[in-house]
């Protein structure tokens, strides 16, 4: 089965990969299946060797193996098992003595038993910062606040916070757009930042938006829900602005 195996890379094949493990060797990890399966992370810095501190759960999207974006906090059935686990983690590198970002990506499946409880497996390790870090500064720095270590949330004065953060909102239509023009579209639309109610929408990639029609955004509500229709109505303002600037293209060739 190993030379019909699927590569992230599209660069990858199994003539070259097969070299590969002749020259280096290779590590072999078990493939688990089960229901329900999620991949949630958590993400810590290690400040001492005394002190670990952890920053964020988060559920994590991925197309095959590639990250595409994220949301906070991860599901309360089991991110405070994440939050101890990385924790464990952290405190071992920083023995060893790692300072600064890291990451712990998890495995986490419903076992097939009476009680229908989570199994949260370990993945790997990232000594850096993650993709789940830009998010997480964002609402940070705009929210004010702090995480609740006891409950594995982010509270900002008496609200809680929650994310759903995407790097791939992608349509070729979005291409000639500028960031300027799309943003003036997003006020229009009310789907700006708001800092008294600390929600709204955050963008980023905006250099990528003109020329490969691609940008990111971080949208922060007081729940999943509301961030999920938050970006719901994001990516809906960004299809009518293409379609919007096309009609007038086509109305200025005319």
């Amino acid at each position: 089965h190993l030379p019909n195996m699927e590569f992230a890379s599209k660069f990858e094949n199994w003539g070259a990969f097969s070299k590969k493990i002749e020259r280096c060797g290779v590590i072999a990890e078990e493939w688990l299946e089960g229901r329900d399966v999620t991949s949630p992370s958590v993400q810590g810095v290690v400040v001492s060797c005394h002190r670990v501190d952890i920053l964020s759960t988060h559920e994590q999207v991925l197309q095959g193996q590639v990250y595409k974006g994220c949301s906070f906090p991860a599901n309360k059935d089991y991110r405070m098992r994440l939050q101890e686990y990385g924790e464990k983690v952290g405190k071992l590198l920083a023995k060893k003595g790692v300072r600064g970002h890291y990451g712990v990506d998890f495995l986490v499946r419903r076992l097939d038993d009476e009680d229908g409880d989570w199994d949260v497996q370990a993945l790997e390790i990232n000594l850096r910062s993650t993709g789940t870090t830009h998010p997480n500064l964002t609402m940070r720095l705009l929210a004010d606040g702090e995480y609740n270590t006891e409950r594995g949330t982010f509270q900002a004065d008496t609200k809680e916070k929650a994310y759903i953060a995407s790097d791939n909102l992608h349509k070729s239509s979005y291409r000639g757009n500028t960031p300027s023009s799309m943003l003036a579209y997003m006020k229009k639309q009310g789907l700006v930042w708001d800092p008294v109610a600390k929600t709204g929408p955050v963008f980023h990639l905006m250099g990528a938006l003109q020329g490969h029609g691609k940008v990111g955004v971080t949208c922060i509500a007081n729940s999943y829900k509301e961030a999920e229709e938050m970006l719901h109505r994001v990516e809906k303002a960004l299809d009518e602005d293409a379609a919007s600037r096309s009609s007038r293209q086509e109305a200025q060739k005319a």
